[in-house]
């Protein structure tokens, strides 16, 4: 049980990586899109 919410929060922590390179790429491009 420890190790699959260990593996939830992992996953959460990646996707969260994942959405603040998406908005920082989004801030780069000058059309916002």
């Amino acid at each position: 049980m420890i190790k699959f919410c260990q593996g939830k929060l992992a996953d959460a922590e990646q996707q969260l990586k994942i959405l603040e390179n998406n908005e920082l790429k989004t801030l780069d491009l000058p059309n916002g899109q």
